[in-house]
């Protein structure tokens, strides 16, 4: 497991102290040592897990200052890379451009997945298709 999140269950850890048992222990996850572990597994049985008493904070709301809309929408035919340096084509309606308060330009499109927001420093390629 690469961290512990909301949807963990359980953490075995020989660490009391390490970076994930804090982490578990903050947000309420139940800390298992290797030995209760094997013990639950010969009995055939694994006890179902408490309720976290930590919920979940609300994510921040996405606010965007809508700068530039378009009567009608310019379809565009974009490179885009995303957060994890994956990249795609996809075509698309560029409904409006906006600015979010730390900055970041983003464009309101309709792709074949529904409406969207892309941030415009992860455009790569942009080339306008011509509607006829």
């Amino acid at each position: 497991m690469a961290s512990v999140t909301y949807h963990t269950s359980y953490l075995v850890s020989a660490l009391a102290d390490s970076r994930k048992a804090r982490k578990a222990r903050e947000i309420g996850v139940e800390i298992l040592t290797e030995k209760q572990l094997f013990e639950y597994l010969a009995n055939g049985f694994f006890p179902p897990a408490k309720t976290h008493a930590y919920q979940r904070p609300a994510p921040p709301k996405f606010v965007v200052d809508w700068k530039t809309r378009y009567p009608e929408p310019k379809r565009l035919l974009i490179k885009y890379k995303d957060s994890h340096d994956q990249y795609s084509a996809r075509e698309l309606d560029v409904f409006a451009v906006g600015i979010s308060p730390s900055g970041i330009t983003y464009v309101s499109v309709l792709d074949a997945e529904g409406f969207k927001t892309f941030r415009m420093d992860r455009i790569i390629e942009m080339n306008e298709i011509s509607q006829t």
